[in-house]
């Protein structure tokens, strides 16, 4: 049995996120997706987990709910904190790591998986949930319905 990985913010949830969700569906046999909580987040995220429990029922959608470092630059110890993190919080251990974002190759490395990139220049669905925080009306169509209420 192949276990895969996607670990995002969701904040919130778009077209690119469904569409590398659904990438990483058609790879393994079971699917973890981690909804992350962050500090100070304008989105809370046990809203942002509904939304993606919704979105992807099929997949085992987990709620971090512990605060974790955002950047190698907070902490020297930044990875292996993610990595004791997501070995103790994940149920069991992951063969591959899905991402469209850089931090997709460290993360595997520290988590013995392999990693496949998901459109990281993100050229079929060019969003982000930055730009969709930003300006929502102007990007109501990237966004699933289930978030657009």
């Amino acid at each position: 049995m192949t276990i895969g990985f996607v670990i995002g913010k969701f904040m919130p949830p778009h077209r690119g996120h469904q569409q590398l969700v659904q990438f990483a569906q058609q790879w393994v046999d079971r699917l973890y997706v981690v909804v992350e909580s962050v500090k100070g987040e304008p989105i809370p995220s046990h809203l942002r987990y509904q939304w993606m429990s919704s979105l992807f029922p099929e997949c085992v959608v987990l709620h971090l709910e512990t605060h974790q470092p955002q950047s190698p630059d907070e902490t020297p110890d930044f990875w292996n904190i993610w990595q004791q993190t997501l070995t103790h919080f994940l149920p069991e251990p992951i063969d591959i790591v899905f991402a469209s974002e850089e931090y997709g190759l460290p993360l595997s490395k520290v988590l013995d998986a392999q990693f496949i990139p998901v459109d990281i220049a993100r050229e079929s669905i060019p969003i982000s949930a930055t730009q969709i925080r930003e300006h929502p009306q102007k990007h109501w169509n990237r966004i699933p319905a289930c978030v657009q209420t």
